[in-house]
């Protein structure tokens, strides 16, 4: 039931109602009433809802209700009412057995100036008083029991209410009251929606919830943050964490039904209320994921969609479930307390600030002991993004509980991290192309909050854009992003504002090219392309080749030193296998090993995981592209691939040179589309992608004592022959694989596109060559090939590996016929 408060001056027309929009929910029936003294050629501000001397109003509302409870059986019964509604709440309520009345700001004293009580009693009552003291003031009638409870909620700094009204009244008052106190604003303003709605969420869910309301320290007596508080700290939650999904609704509805959601795998559904020391799977993924609570975001944003109760009823649960078990008692389960699930749960915690800001208490004292966990000074030495997610979640505790030395601490910390994780070249360490993406994503965020915390930028936001320029060239043709490391097959991102990747991302029909189509980065990428028009994405190539930091120093790298990827037009032809989970499942190493990535192999290759590969070679010019790197595999010999991009061919040429002092064993593996369909002719490889009329065709020549080949395709024992685009799933993938024997061993691979039909690489003659296995002093010769591919030839003289820092290939006769 609720009650108008006063006419504002403006008000024309009539009835007036209040808080309408508390009646829309289905488990609820409201009545609303309008003060009739409104209406009229003498209309009042406010009767206060007493009526005239030939309308008993109050009279008149107690037999409603009386009538109410008898025909509708109601038992739980709540009376709101704000100003001088909240009054007539106060003064129904008081006569209605077990009624709740939740009043804000309500005037207690209808003497007490500034009234217009006088000219109401001239009006209404020919100037006569009808009224006995208790019915004038609710201070005296509530210094005797009454037949209710009350929730009382005033804005300290409306001074009149709060000091002529509220105190007056909490001092005389004998009843069970909850008081609800908040600074929400200079003068007679109403306290926030959130604040009335919250509780009448809970009084309205029943009798048995009314009761543990009461009993509870539910709001009680206490100083609520101020709504710049709310606001400002509320800003905090941003991040991909708080996106709006097209699957909320259903997320929310199967954690309603009381599972635990957690993206990549199966729902568990929760017994007994036990979750918090679960791990279903054996997989720490899940684990850190349970804990840092971004699961339950759904709830958060399907309640403030709909408003439906229920929604914030058990995001509440899951919050307090947390709080209750770690903070409360003081128990620890794995990654509870890990420090990226700590920062990432602090952005949760203020997102719940505002949905939940009668909780204020419990969510302070549990935000407060997630800074003083990443305060400490173990965390000043951690490394890559879990720490830098550690530290934004301190820079926003630091901002809450306005702790400059929290904040001065992850500053710093997090300009640290950036220096350490990015190059001056603007690429990370993490050794996946994702986490290039994602580190764009975390420091831009961190910059962010450090902005909203202190009003200044961090230095390292100039980076930011070198950030975005290297994702524009790490976009293939088909405008997706290598899968280099752990990383999920994605579309090349539209949305940062950089024009160089708007124009990769929109396969060149938007923003701006960037100047080079071939550029080699210190960091271990190299990527070239025929060029960036829209035609040389329909119709030209793109190409990579990995290198650089050894497998240990990078946290999200696989075994890809020297894995080459190769796209045409809109057809992906060789790639990366991409990454399945974060754990030591089966799946999860054999797709990061050598065998799940187009590079090569060798006996116990996971043996040089502490090796770098090094770029020795790097040039650029109008006929081809060269690279060439190097990685020194001890007792085993020295490897080189060299990758030639050669332009009018639209083809590469690979070669690959193993020099060892003993006899040795070099395999290739060739990663394919999963719908190819593999036929050998001679010395060729045809591959034919589905939907295709050209074949991705590879021709080889070789240097060895032996070599043979197998394609494979899914088999389980051991893995061989799979592939990921997301995370969590895989399937079944062509791999080419060949295996060379030899004391020294060098191959040639052209791979490009074709018909079939004019496809070729052959040796030329050499004159007086020097054998590989016989020359010492002797300038050793070059590999002197001929490719033949479509309506092209061209000879080409490679350099041998011994000269290969200084002398660049040759490539001549170029003939069109």
């Amino acid at each position: 039931m609720t009650f108008s408060a006063a006419a504002e001056d403006s008000k024309s027309t009539y009835p007036i109602f209040s808080g309408l929009k508390l009646g829309n929910r289905d488990d609820v029936d409201m009545l609303a009433l309008s003060d009739l003294g409104q209406s009229g050629p003498e209309a009042l501000k406010t009767t206060w809802h007493l009526g005239t001397r030939r309308v008993p109003t109050t009279s008149i509302i107690l037999s409603l209700i009386k009538k109410l409870k008898r025909d509708n059986k109601y038992e739980n019964i709540v009376v709101f009412g704000s100003s001088a509604g909240g009054y007539a709440a106060l003064n129904i309520s008081r006569r209605v057995e077990g009624s709740i009345a939740v009043v804000t700001n309500p005037r207690t004293e209808l003497q007490t100036a500034p009234t217009t009580f006088t000219e109401y009693l001239k009006i209404a009552h020919s100037g006569t008083n009808p009224f006995s003291t208790e019915e004038m003031s609710m201070s005296s009638a509530y210094s005797r029991r009454t037949m209710n409870r009350i929730v009382y909620i005033q804005n300290s700094e409306d001074s009149n209410y709060y000091e002529n009204h509220f105190i007056p009244f909490s001092k005389a008052n004998l009843n069970e009251t909850k008081y609800i106190v908040g600074k929400w604003g200079n003068g007679h303003l109403v306290p926030p929606e959130w604040v009335y709605t919250s509780v009448l969420d809970v009084l309205l869910k029943g009798k048995a919830e009314a009761e543990q309301f009461f009993e509870s320290e539910y709001m009680n007596h206490k100083q609520l943050p101020t709504n710049e508080k709310i606001s400002a700290i509320s800003k905090h939650a941003i991040g991909v964490a708080f996106n709006k999904r097209k699957d909320d609704e259903s997320i929310a509805d199967r954690l309603l039904a009381g599972n635990i959601v957690i993206p990549g795998r199966p729902d568990i559904l929760i017994v007994n209320n036990n979750i918090w020391d679960l791990d279903p799977y054996s997989d720490n993924n899940w684990r850190f994921s349970l804990h840092s609570l971004r699961w339950i975001e759904p709830l958060r944003r399907q309640y403030l969609l709909t408003n439906k109760i229920d929604y914030k009823s058990k995001y509440r649960e899951i919050l307090l479930s947390w709080y209750k078990f770690h903070i409360e008692t003081n128990r620890h389960t794995p990654y509870s307390w890990y420090d990226m699930a700590v920062g990432l749960r602090i952005k949760i915690l203020v997102a719940a600030m505002k949905v939940l800001p009668e909780d204020s208490d419990w969510l302070e004292r549990f935000l407060l002991r997630q800074g003083e966990h990443l305060s400490a000074e173990k965390f000043l030495s951690r490394k890559g993004n879990h720490a830098l997610h550690a530290m934004i979640g301190l820079v926003v505790c630091g901002d809450y509980f306005e702790r400059q030395d929290w904040l001065t601490q992850a500053q710093r910390k997090i300009s640290e991290l950036f220096d350490e994780c990015v190059d001056a070249q603007g690429v990370d360490y993490e050794g996946a192309i994702q986490y290039q993406l994602n580190n764009f994503k975390w420091y831009s965020e961190a910059a962010k909050h450090i902005y909203l915390a202190t009003g200044e930028n961090p230095n390292f936001i100039k980076k930011l854009d070198a950030m975005l320029e290297f994702l524009a060239h790490a976009t293939n043709t088909l405008g997706m992003h290598v899968q280099y490391g752990d990383s999920d097959r994605v579309n090349a991102s539209r949305s940062f504002g950089n024009a160089k990747l708007e124009h990769a991302g929109s396969r060149g029909l938007r923003g701006i090219p960037p100047e080079e189509s071939y550029v080699s980065y210190d960091s271990g990428y190299t990527f070239g392309r025929t060029g960036w028009t829209s035609l040389d994405f329909e119709q030209g190539i793109f190409y990579s080749l990995r290198h650089g930091p050894a497998f240990s120093s990078t946290p999200h790298g696989h075994y890809d030193a020297g894995a080459v990827t190769f796209t045409k037009g809109n057809r992906e032809l060789l790639f990366e296998s991409g990454r399945f989970r974060y754990d030591k499942s089966e799946m999860s190493v054999y797709l990061k090993s050598a065998q799940a990535h187009s590079t090569v192999g060798t006996p116990n290759s996971t043996s040089f995981k502490d090796i770098d590969t090094h770029c020795i070679r790097s040039e650029s010019n109008d006929v081809f592209d060269w690279t060439v790197i190097t990685r020194d595999l001890a007792s085993a010999g020295k490897w080189h691939r060299s990758v030639m991009h050669l332009r009018e061919l639209k083809a590469l040429l690979i070669v690959d040179d193993l020099s060892s002092p003993t006899p040795a064993l070099l395999d290739q593996y060739w990663q394919l589309a999963s719908d190819s369909v593999v036929e050998k002719i001679d010395n060729k490889i045809f591959a034919r992608v589905k939907g295709s009329d050209e074949l991705l065709a590879f021709s080889w020549l070789v240097d060895s004592e032996s070599s043979s080949y197998t394609v494979a395709t899914g088999d389980r024992d051991p893995l061989y022959g799979w592939r990921s685009i997301k995370h969590g799933e895989s399937f079944p993938s062509p791999v080419i694989g060949f295996e060379h024997r030899g004391l020294s061993i060098r191959t040639a691979m052209l791979v490009g596109t074709s018909n079939g039909d004019t496809f070729n690489l052959e040796f030329r003659e050499q004159k007086n060559p020097a054998t590989l296995s016989t020359a010492t002093e002797e300038v050793p010769s070059p590999w002197l090939l001929t490719v033949t591919l479509g309506g092209s030839k061209v000879n080409i003289s490679v350099p041998h590996s011994r000269r290969l820092e200084e002398t660049s290939p040759i490539v001549s006769d170029i003939s069109v016929y």
